[in-house]
């Protein structure tokens, strides 16, 4: 027997990378499994948000805080359905 069921993966607000791409386990069975794993790996919740490691950092004062840069887009033109895809390309 098939059965579906409802997964849980953790991506960055930032740069859209999912915590668990390069893991054997890609999603759990529940929000808070998946936070905890992720949070394991050094993911931060900011402000409700969540970000991978490469996207924050330590202040001066020992807060988190998100890093600066605008996020940039690559955009592939006369894709099959004539519409533009947008990948995202990560910033310093």
């Amino acid at each position: 027997m098939i059965k579906e069921h409802k997964m849980y993966s953790v991506i960055c607000d930032r740069c859209q990378i999912n915590a668990f791409e390069n893991d054997e386990n890609i999603a759990w069975e529940s929000e808070g499994s998946a936070w905890e794993m992720a949070y394991a790996s050094g993911w931060q919740k900011i402000k409700g948000r969540h970000y991978c490691p490469g996207c924050y950092e330590i202040n001066d004062e020992d807060e988190l805080v998100v890093k600066g840069g605008v996020r940039c887009f690559l955009i592939k033109k006369n894709a099959p359905d004539n519409r533009p895809r947008h990948k995202p390309h990560k910033t310093k």
